[in-house]
This record gives structure tokens, C-alpha cells and sequence, in this order.
């Protein structure tokens, strides 16, 4: 990569026993755990609910490996016309999640935007068989599949309602869906530090929900109208959390150097979301558009670039929702750092395009097959393997958009739907996934140029309303931050 790195790496002048990565020191410590509710937590109906937890002063630290835990339910349904509701396959509950703050003596020190669609593209870097044992049994989600006798692709069953692990929501409170995300995900702080208890004024974290049905969930059952799509709501939120107590010596000299005027600084990563629209394109033959979008950045330290594009003809997908990026038509990217490309020409395959994102996880992106694949309208033909195509059916007991029973929509629900772009731009490529890996952006923004256009490569349907239509970005940004802790307060540092 032409970037321009730093000339004096950012270092820690952290003590070891706030660093997340083991080592061999002989400590004395004693972990205390405890389950936090909400201190408020409000809901507005068919639109979105907001929590807050003030966490309490225990012991030395607060541990990284929190967790937060809710229930989701279907607040409202007719009664008496069997219906239930699912979290989609791919994402599971975390589309609940849409946006997290982390307050500390009245400052922010954290934030995310956007959270669930950017832990739905994070949680596939897991393998998959953990996605499938441990993932799916976390945030309700159904990654599950396997290959009829004909080579095509089929989604696997899900547990019926009312059996253990089922993901349908219903009204009634022993019928909700419990899931977990862990801290650390939600805040990179959390992942790259500890927090010492001993800072004055409030820690405090805030979780804004999504609310809406038609962002959320699925629906599943018979005979449904767009009138019944009504009243999904998260209940009892609440905190995991363990705090760390250290031996009375080290406790005491955490204390005074966070309490000292030189004090300590801690890096860690931060996600920034910026939002961009490609436009419409036109209906004639062989219309495409270039578009270059400036997220900025100059003069910060980035690590890692991650997009999701959503079309706005299918923003409300019925099957996948928001937890997808739908690939475009003949799509070219490129990325712009230092006023130099990272690739000496557009990148227009979609294998080069899941080889730069498999460079920004310590683990490989590991996605249904066939769904980073072709994209419009395709239909499969000779018995090929990699497209969903009009014979694919899905079990009766799995949520589905109509009461029908082969349901065609599954194709162009699933089918181009996970193709996210990803950018590393960590001077050491594999490995050393830490804030000090990062390369420092000049005087000019970073730029995400994008072609796109209405004719694909054959197997791609052209000029159909899909291709046409306009798209959502959402942009993720990790760049490095510096908590700053000293005279017992803390201030954030833009690195």
C-alpha cells in the first residue's frame, strides 16, 4: 500500500495490568460479577426505545469481557390468526442494536453508529462453526444450510415455536428471544484497555434500539397484510459485568499515577460512521457513473475501512433486512489514500473484493455461499450451483414473507446480499491487530471511489430497477483515539 505511515508510532505508556493481552506477572487479584439492571429504559412504540445504565465503583478495573444482555418480543399481533415473527437468518438480534454511547464524568469517551449492521458484517469473521453453535444461540440468528440432492443451496430448518433456541418472537413474555453482544464489541475501548474504576465522575452507558418492524424482524405464519405489521419491543436490558480487584500495592500505585499530573495514556480504536448516497442511474444501454466519496480523516491515524451498500429499492428486504450489502452491477472500487491508489487498477472481482476484506480480520469472512456472489435477477440455469434460482424452497416452519410455500423472493433476498467491502490499512497486514498499527493520512481525505452500472457480465440482468435504483453507504472508519488519564480525569485525544 502508498500510504504515508507515522513517523513516531503512537506507544502506550499504559501499566501492564490494564493491557488486554496476557502476561506472566504475579499478581494477586479477585473478580467480582455483577448483573446490572437498566437504570431507564424507555419505548416508543413502532419507532425505537433508549436505555441507560449508570455502572457502579467496584474493585480496581472493569474487566473487558462484559456483556449486554435483552429480550425481544412481539408487542402486538390479531389474535387468533396464527401468526409469529423471527429475527432474520443472517443477523439475528443484533439489528436491534442502532447506536451505543459511553460516558465518563459527563464526557464522551466512545461511540458507535449503526451498531447492529456493523456487528452483522464483524460476527462473520468468526468461523463458521462458531457462528452456527455459539453465535446463533447468542443473538438468535440461523446461519444453518447445507445442499439438496440437485447441488442447490438449502436454508435449514429452524427449531418450532416454542422449543428451545426457537427465534420467534410472540406477545407474550415466556415467548421472548434473549440475546447477548459482548462489550467489547459495542465499544473498541473496552477491547483495547481496561477501565480503571478510580477516574471520577459517572461512567455511564447509553443504548439507543431500533424499533421499527420492518428494520427488525421477519415475518412467518399465514395470511399476512401489511396491517398487522405492528408492535416489536426490547425488554429488560441489562449489564454483565466483572470487575478485577488487584493486590492492595498495585491497586494503590494504579491509583496514583492515574491521580498524577503525568498520569497514563491508553490508545485505542474507534469507529467512525459516514454516510454517502449513490445516485439513481439512468435507464438507458450501458449507462454507468463513478463516484468518488471523501470521508476525510487528514491528519489521523487509520487502521481499517469497512462499506456496506444498501439499494434503496430493497432497503426493506424482507428476509435479510439491514443486515446485508448488496453487491451492484459491474462494481469497481478503488480507495485513495495520500492522493495514491492502494491498487494499481480498479478492482472488479468479486474474489479480489473478498480478498482485500479477508485482509482486515485475524479470521477469514465466512458467509452463506453464493450470497457475495452475482447480483439483479439471474436465474441459474444447467444445474449451476452458485445462484439461488426459482426451484429453491423454504421449510413451512421458517419466517418468510407470504404464506406461499416456494418462495422465489428468496433468490434476490439473499443472492449478492453479503458483499461487503473492507480496506486494510494496518502497516503490518496480518497480525498486530492494535492501535499502534495504523498509518497516519495527510493533508488529503481519504477517498472510496465506486463505478457502477446498469449491464453486468452476462449472467447479470442489466437495466432492471435493482441496478437502477439509488444506494445507501454507510461507512466505517477505525481510527485511533487516545484516552488520557490523569489528575484522576480523563480527556480524548484524536491521534
Amino acid at each position: 500500500m502508498n500510504g504515508q505511515s507515522s513517523n513516531t508510532p503512537l506507544q502506550s505508556s499504559i501499566p501492564n495490568v490494564l493491557m488486554t493481552n496476557a502476561n506472566d506477572e504475579n499478581q494477586s487479584i479477585r473478580v467480582e460479577s455483577v448483573i446490572l439492571e437498566a437504570d431507564s429504559h424507555n419505548w416508543v412504540a413502532n419507532n425505537y426505545g433508549k436505555t441507560s445504565f449508570v455502572l457502579p465503583k467496584k474493585g480496581s478495573v472493569l474487566n473487558n469481557d462484559g456483556q449486554l444482555i435483552w429480550r425481544t418480543k412481539w408487542s402486538q399481533y390479531s389474535i387468533g390468526t396464527n401468526k409469529s415473527a423471527t429475527f432474520p437468518r443472517e443477523s439475528g438480534g443484533v439489528l436491534c442494536i442502532k447506536s451505543c454511547k459511553l460516558f465518563l464524568d459527563g464526557k464522551l469517551v466512545s461511540s458507535n453508529e449503526e451498531v447492529g449492521k456493523y456487528l452483522c458484517m464483524k460476527n462473520k469473521f468468526l468461523p463458521y462453526d462458531a457462528q452456527l453453535e455459539i453465535l446463533d444461540e447468542l443473538v438468535g440468528s440461523n446461519k444453518d444450510y447445507s445442499y439438496d440432492a440437485t447441488g442447490l443451496i438449502e436454508l435449514g430448518e429452524d427449531k418450532r415455536m416454542g422449543e428451545s433456541g426457537s427465534r420467534d418472537l410472540t406477545n407474550l413474555d415466556e415467548g421472548t428471544v434473549e440475546c447477548a453482544v459482548p462489550l467489547s464489541q459495542l465499544f473498541k475501548l473496552m477491547g483495547d484497555t481496561l477501565l480503571p474504576t478510580s477516574l471520577r465522575g459517572v461512567l455511564r452507558i447509553e443504548i439507543e434500539w431500533e424499533g421499527r418492524f420492518t428494520e427488525l424482524v421477519c415475518e412467518g405464519g399465514a395470511g399476512w397484510g401489511g396491517a398487522d405489521r405492528v408492535g416489536v419491543e426490547v425488554v429488560r436490558p441489562r449489564l454483565h459485568l466483572d470487575y478485577i480487584e488487584y493486590a492492595p500495592e498495585i491497586d494503590m500505585a494504579l491509583k496514583e499515577q492515574i491521580a498524577s499530573s503525568t498520569g497514563m495514556t491508553s490508545p485505542f480504536r474507534e469507529p467512525s460512521l459516514v454516510k454517502k448516497t449513490l445516485g439513481a442511474l439512468g435507464a438507458g444501454a450501458n449507462v454507468s457513473a463513478p463516484y468518488d466519496l471523501e470521508l476525510g480523516f487528514m491528519g489521523r491515524s487509520v487502521m481499517k475501512i469497512y462499506a456496506q451498500k444498501l439499494s434503496v429499492d430493497n432497503d426493506a428486504n424482507a428476509l435479510t433486512r439491514g443486515g446485508r450489502s448488496d453487491g451492484l452491477t459491474a462494481e469497481e472500487i478503488q480507495l485513495v489514500v495520500n492522493n495514491k491508489t492502494m491498487f494499481d487498477r480498479p478492482v472488479e472481482k468479486v474474489s479480489e473484493m473478498y480478498s482485500y476484506l479477508n485482509q482486515t480480520g485475524e479470521l477469514p469472512f465466512n458467509t452463506l455461499p453464493a450470497t457475495s456472489g452475482l447480483v439483479g435477477a439471474y436465474v441459474g440455469g444447467g444445474g449451476d450451483a452458485n445462484v439461488f434460482n426459482d426451484s429453491v424452497f423454504l421449510p413451512s416452519n421458517v419466517a418468510k414473507p407470504t404464506a406461499q410455500t416456494a418462495v422465489t423472493g428468496v433468490r434476490n433476498a439473499y443472492q449478492g446480499r453479503q458483499r461487503w467491502l473492507g480496506f486494510n490499512l494496518a502497516q503490518q497486514r496480518l497480525g498486530a491487530d492494535t492501535p499502534s498499527n495504523s498509518v497516519k493520512i495527510g493533508e488529503s481525505p481519504i477517498l472510496l471511489r465506486i463505478n457502477r452500472g446498469n449491464t453486468g457480465n452476462g449472467e447479470e440482468s442489466a437495466n432492471d430497477a435493482r441496478t437502477r435504483s439509488a444506494v445507501n453507504v454507510n461507512v466505517w472508519v477505525e481510527s485511533v483515539n487516545a484516552l488520557i488519564m490523569r489528575n484522576g480525569r480523563v480527556e480524548i485525544l484524536e491521534v
